[in-house]
C-alpha cells in the first residue's frame, strides 16, 4: 500500500481522480487496494507560545533552532481530527509515502512538519512535483517522482526562512514595542520592514520635493511630424531664462546632424506570466491587490485550468512546449529554455474562458492569450538613430525612430496577442527613407519650458518590482549579481503576503491607484531608524536572502541561523539600555556578592545595580551570559560601542570586585586590513584569511559567506599551520600546540577547539 499525504482536500482529490481512486466510508481519506490518499489543511501545526508578558527580563532573548524541529509546534485546534487519521494511516503497513502537495517550500514543510511529528516506521519517502493538477499531470509527476531526501536543501530553506522571519518578527517587534512604551504594538517584519521603507523613502521624496521651473531646447523635424528632446544628462545646461537667448543666438553651422545605419530587429510577444508578471498585470490594469490576484490564481490552478502558479520563471521546456502546441494546433515558438524548479504560467486545457465571468476571466485570459501569443512569429522591425550635436557646447539630441515591416491586421483578431503591440516613434517607410537626406535646415530649434517632478509614489505593481528587483538599487556589482539571483526580497508566494499585511496593520494605504505609508507607518519607520534597525537596509536584506539561498545549496542551516541569532542579540543588547522599565526589575545574580542585581530607571535611561555598591551602566550592553563569565572572572563578550563623538569602537570588560566596578578590555588594532593570503573555507561558507595586525600576523573570516556577522578569529601566537586552522575552524578538532611563557619563557602546551555554537575559541591546560 502507497500512503499519498497531500496539501488539501481540492488538491488530494484530484490526485485520486488521476490515479482512479474512489472515497471510502471513512471522511478523511481516498483509498483502494493500491493506494491511500490522505490530506492536510494548509499548516497543521503552530509555534509553541513562549511567554505571555513582554518586559526586558523573558522576551528579549533569541535561542537557537534545535535539530528536532517539530519541538517548536504544536497541533492547531481545528485539525486535530484529521491529525489522528494522518497518524493511523501512518503506523498502518505501507510500503511507500508519497508527498504529493504543493511544489513550492511551504508544500515541503507541510508534509515534513506531519511526519516529523507523528514518525513512520516506512523509510520509503517519496515526492511528487506536480505542475498542474490534470489526470497527465498529476500521471507524470507520480511517475518522476524522486528520493525526499533529494528536497532536503528545500526542507531547510523553508524551516529556516519561517524560523527567521519568526524570531526577527518577534524580538524586534518586542524591542521597538518595550522602547516606545506608549501602549502601542510597533510590528517588526525581516521583509516587512525594509517594504515599508521603500514605501516611505517614495512618500517622502514626493512630499519634500520642491518643485523648479526650467527651460530646455528641444529638436523638431517637420518633415517626420516628430520632436527629439534634449538628452537627459544636458538638462541642467540651461537655467530659467537661457533657452531662449540660446535660440535667439545659435547658428546652424554649428550643428552637426547624423543619422546612424538601418538595424534589423525583431519583437517577440511577452514572455509566459510568472507569479509577479501576472501580479503587476493585475494591479496595473484590473486594479486589484497581489494577494487577491495569487487567491484567483490558486482557485483556477486547484480546477485545472492553469498550471501550478507560485512560479518565479517565463520560461517552459520543450516537454511542456509540445504540450501546449498540441493543445493550441500551433507550434509553440518562443518562451522554451531553462526553468527553475517550475515553470512559467499556461493554460492546462484548450479555452475554458466561457466558463468564467468577472476578474477570474481576465485572468485566464491574460494567461491563455500570452500562451497562445508564443506560437506567432516575432514582428520584425527596422531602427534608425538621428543624433544632433552643438558642437559648440556639446549638447546632443538623439532618437530613435522604428518603421514596421510588417503587416499587424495579418493576425486573427481573435488570436492576436500583439493587439496591445505599439512601436514607440514609429514612422512609415517614406519617412524613414527621408532621414538619410535630413539637413540642419530641417531642423527647427524651439524652447520648453517645464517643471521638475518628483518620482512617483508607489504602486502595487511598481513595489512588486521593486521587492523583486532590489539589484538595480545597488552599486556594489557582487550584491548586486548575488540579489539579481536570489530574485530580491521575498518570494513570489509572499509578496502579495507581505503587502496585505501592511494594509491589515494600517501602515499603508491606497491614495488611489499609489500607496503611502499611514501616520503609523511613518512613526514605525522613524523609530526604526532612531534605533539603527538593520532591516532598512536594504543590503542586510539582501544578505539575508543569499544566506538562505546557500541553506538550499548546501542542505545544512543550523549554523546559519545561530550566525543570524549572533546579529539579533548584538541588536538587542545594544538598544537594550533604552528600554524603559518598571520601577525596578530583577535582571540576574550578582557577580560579587550572590544578591539581586536589579534594572532601574535612571536620568539617562536603564542602570544595573546591587545593594553590594556595584552599579553597571546600561549603555555597555551586559547580558546574563556576561554576568556570568564576570562571576567566574572572566571577561565579557565583545562588545560594539559608541564613543562621546559618536564613533563605534570594541573592547569586552572585566569585573573589579574590589572597586565594584567594569574596567575596558580593548581589542587589539588592525594597522592593515589588506588580506595577505587566503587559508581555507570557513564554517559560515566564508573564507579564512591571513592579515597584519599591530601585533603581527592573525587569521579572520572575510565574512562573505551566509551573512556578514561571523565573528571567527584566530591569534598568530598559535603558530596553526593552514590545515591546522581548517582543523580547527571547518572540522571542529580538538588542537594540541605548543606555547611559550611570556614571564618565565618555559614551554608548555595546550588543547584549543571551537564549539559549533561560539565562534571564540576555548582552551585547557595540558598536563
Amino acid at each position: 500500500m502507497k500512503l499519498f499525504i497531500a496539501e488539501k482536500p481540492s488538491q488530494a482529490k484530484a490526485v485520486a481522480v488521476a490515479l482512479g481512486v474512489g472515497m471510502t466510508g471513512n471522511v478523511g481519506y481516498y483509498q483502494n487496494n493500491l493506494y491511500t490518499i490522505t490530506w492536510c489543511f494548509g499548516h497543521m501545526y503552530e509555534r509553541r507560545k513562549i511567554v505571555e508578558t513582554w518586559t526586558i527580563n523573558n522576551t528579549l532573548k533569541i535561542s537557537n533552532p534545535t535539530n528536532s524541529f517539530i519541538e517548536e509546534y504544536e497541533p492547531k485546534n481545528d485539525v486535530k481530527q484529521q491529525l489522528k487519521i494522518i497518524k493511523t494511516l501512518l503506523k498502518s503497513e505501507i510500503e511507500e509515502i508519497v508527498c504529493c502537495t504543493d511544489p513550492d517550500a511551504e508544500g515541503e514543510s507541510i508534509f515534513r512538519e506531519v511526519i516529523e511529528a507523528n514518525g513512520t516506521k516506512c523509510n520509503n519517502i517519496s515526492r511528487m512535483w506536480i505542475k498542474d493538477l490534470t489526470a497527465n499531470g498529476v500521471n507524470t509527476a507520480f511517475n518522476s517522482r524522486k528520493n525526499i531526501n533529494e528536497y532536503e536543501g528545500l526542507r531547510q530553506r523553508a524551516y529556516l526562512r519561517s524560523y527567521f522571519d519568526y524570531s526577527y518578527g518577534l524580538s524586534l517587534t518586542q524591542l521597538t514595542t518595550l522602547i516606545a512604551n506608549d501602549n502601542k504594538v510597533y510590528n517588526v517584519g525581516r521583509v516587512q520592514t525594509p517594504t515599508l521603507k521603500m514605501i516611505y523613502d517614495r512618500y517622502m521624496e514626493n512630499k519634500n520635493h520642491v518643485t523648479n521651473k526650467k527651460q530646455t531646447v528641444d529638436v523638431e523635424i517637420p518633415i517626420l511630424n516628430s520632436k527629439i528632446e534634449l538628452n537627459k544628462e544636458f538638462n541642467d545646461y540651461f537655467d530659467n531664462t537661457s533657452a531662449t537667448t540660446y535660440i535667439d543666438t545659435l547658428n546652424k553651422s554649428n550643428f552637426i546632424v547624423e543619422c546612424t545605419e538601418e538595424k534589423m530587429r525583431k519583437i517577440k510577444p511577452n514572455k509566459f506570466h510568472s507569479l509577479s508578471t501576472l501580479q503587476k498585470f493585475a494591479a496595473k490594469k484590473l486594479n486589484i491587490q497581489p494577494k487577491e490576484t495569487l487567491s484567483y490564481l490558486q482557485s483556477l490552478y486547484e480546477s485545472k485550468l492553469v498550471s501550478y502558479p507560485r512560479t518565479d520563471c517565463n520560461q517552459i521546456t520543450k516537454n511542456t512546449a509540445d504540450t501546449l502546441s498540441q493543445m493550441f494546433g500551433l507550434v509553440v515558438q518562443h518562451g522554451v529554455g531553462q526553468v527553475s524548479a517550475h515553470e512559467g504560467l499556461i493554460p492546462t486545457s484548450k479555452y475554458a474562458g466561457d466558463q468564467l465571468t468577472g476578474t477570474p476571466k481576465k485572468l485566464y485570459d491574460e494567461i491563455y492569450y500570452t500562451s497562445l501569443a508564443n506560437c506567432y512569429e516575432a514582428i520584425f522591425v527596422k531602427d534608425k538613430e538621428i543624433i544632433v550635436k552643438d558642437n559648440a557646447n556639446k549638447l546632443i539630441w538623439s532618437k530613435k525612430f522604428t518603421q514596421n515591416l510588417m503587416n499587424p491586421g495579418a493576425f486573427k483578431k481573435e488570436l492576436d496577442y500583439f493587439k496591445d503591440f505599439k512601436i514607440s516613434s514609429e514612422i512609415n517607410k517614406e519617412q524613414m527613407e527621408k532621414i538619410d537626406t535630413l539637413t540642419i535646415n530641417d531642423l527647427v530649434f524651439i524652447k520648453r519650458d517645464y517643471e521638475t517632478k518628483p518620482k512617483p509614489l508607489l504602486t502595487s505593481s511598481t513595489l512588486i518590482s521593486k521587492m523583486e528587483n532590489i539589484h538595480l538599487e545597488f552599486e556594489d556589482q557582487e550584491l548586486k549579481t548575488m540579489s539579481k539571483e536570489t530574485k530580491g526580497i521575498g518570494t513570489e508566494a509572499t509578496r502579495g503576503d507581505i503587502i496585505d499585511n501592511l494594509f491589515k496593520r494600517k501602515f499603508i494605504v491606497n491614495k488611489g491607484k499609489s500607496i503611502v505609508p499611514t501616520e503609523a507607518g511613518v512613526e514605525l519607520i522613524e523609530k526604526l531608524i532612531n534605533l539603527s534597525n538593520p532591516l532598512l537596509n536594504l543590503e542586510y536584506s539582501a544578505n539575508l536572502e543569499k544566506g538562505l539561498k546557500l541553506v538550499e545549496e548546501n542542505k545544512s542551516g543550523i549554523e546559519f541561523m545561530k550566525t543570524v541569532n549572533n546579529e539579533l542579540e548584538k541588536i538587542v543588547e545594544g538598544n537594550r539600555h533604552l528600554v524603559i522599565v518598571a520601577d525596578e526589575e530583577r535582571f540576574a545574580e550578582c557577580p560579587i556578592c550572590t544578591n539581586d542585581l536589579m534594572i532601574k530607571k535612571g536620568k539617562f535611561g536603564i542602570y544595573y545595580n546591587c545593594s553590594c555598591g556595584l552599579n553597571i551602566p546600561g549603555n555597555v550592553n551586559i547580558t546574563k551570559e556576561d554576568i556570568d563569565l564576570l562571576a567566574n572572572d572572566s571577561e565579557t563578550s565583545v562588545k560594539t560601542l559608541k564613543s562621546k563623538t559618536g564613533k563605534d569602537y570594541s573592547c569586552s570588560f572585566k569585573l573589579n570586585k574590589e572597586k565594584k566596578e567594569l574596567e575596558r578590555v580593548f581589542a587589539e588594532k588592525t594597522l592593515n586590513t589588506k588580506v595577505v593570503n587566503e587559508i581555507c573555507k570557513c564554517r559560515c561558507a566564508g573564507k579564512i584569511v591571513e592579515r597584519d595586525g599591530q601585533y603581527g600576523k592573525y587569521y579572520q573570516c572575510d565574512k562573505s559567506g551566509f551573512i556578514n556577522t561571523c565573528s571567527v578569529r584566530i591569534p598568530g601566537y598559535y603558530n596553526l599551520t593552514n590545515k591546522e586552522i581548517q582543523d580547527l575552524v571547518f572540522n571542529q578538532k580538538k588542537l594540541k600546540v605548543e606555547q611559550v611563557s611570556k614571564k618565565t619563557k618555559k614551554k608548555y602546551f595546550i588543547n584549543i577547539w571551537m564549539t559549533d555554537d561560539n565562534d571564540d575559541i576555548n582552551k585547557e591546560f595540558v598536563n
